[in-house]
């Protein structure tokens, strides 16, 4: 039996990420009794939204939290991982020691961030970064020391055609030892804690009925296995690894040369 939508005091407007990575959070939202309005975009459209006063609530990077000081981050999920998370990856033809430039797919902030941390404090070598729509650069065009950084579900689809592919999930928990988030909730100081609690158990219904949240993508997405993708390589839970991840991430990236970039 469907759910009947009720109007609410106060209808939460939300910016959300329209990846395959949270269809279950969509799913959690579109079958709750309560009605969102619902903007769903890249994650720096996100910020946007949430910057510009368009939204209430939104599921934003974590790297442009140092933007938001007001913002409060809100609910138990996030946009995470435990290791590899397959979406957020840095590829070339070379070893990464040898990478002289990046091109950055610029979609979100905090990729190009994680990035840049990795490569002065992980790998420890200096390069050049050029923002370009990153997704129209082929295999053929990259010269051997260059690299480049790709989010999102376009990862799929160019998945082998590099000889290199550094999952950036799992070089930071070869690095740090810990688990990541990419996203957050966050809201205006302003928006009652009702309204909190009720978008937080919406999202753990979707995320509690995942496998039926997929049932219409699974006919479209036979090139790779769902199910894999949802076990082994996205987290949503903000438990306090990933909290205390962010605490580190936030500090290192406010130690990097031009943080802002």
């Amino acid at each position: 039996m469907s759910k009947v939508k009720t109007d609410i005091p106060n209808r939460l407007r939300l910016a959300m990420v329209g990846y395959l990575n949270t269809v279950p959070m969509v799913h959690g939202l579109k079958t709750s009794n309560h009605d969102y309005d619902i903007k769903l975009d890249i994650p720096a459209n996100c910020y946007h939204y949430y910057n510009d006063g368009k939204v209430d609530v939104a599921l934003v990077p974590v790297g442009v939290l140092p933007l938001l000081p007001k913002a409060n981050i809100i609910t138990d999920y996030c946009i995470g991982c435990n290791g590899e998370v397959r979406t957020v990856c840095l590829f070339s033809n070379t070893q990464v020691q040898n990478i002289k430039t990046v091109y950055l797919d610029k979609d979100s902030r905090t990729s190009v961030l994680l990035v840049r941390v990795l490569l002065t404090n992980y790998w420890n070598i200096k390069v050049t970064y050029i923002d370009m729509k990153a997704e129209k650069l082929v295999p053929d065009n990259l010269e051997d020391d260059e690299a480049i950084l790709l989010i999102g579900d376009k990862v799929f689809d160019i998945e082998g055609q590099y000889t290199y592919k550094y999952d950036l999930g799992k070089e930071w928990k070869d690095f740090t030892g810990l688990s990541f988030a990419f996203a957050v909730w966050i809201a205006h100081p302003d928006i009652d804690n009702e309204l909190i609690s009720m978008l937080n158990n919406d999202l753990k219904n979707g995320i509690s009925e995942t496998d039926q949240s997929l049932e219409s993508y699974k006919a479209e997405n036979q090139a790779f296995d769902l199910e894999e993708y949802f076990s082994k390589n996205i987290d949503y839970d903000f438990d306090e690894f990933k909290k205390e991840a962010l605490h580190i991430f936030l500090q290192m990236i406010a130690d990097l040369p031009n943080p802002s970039f």
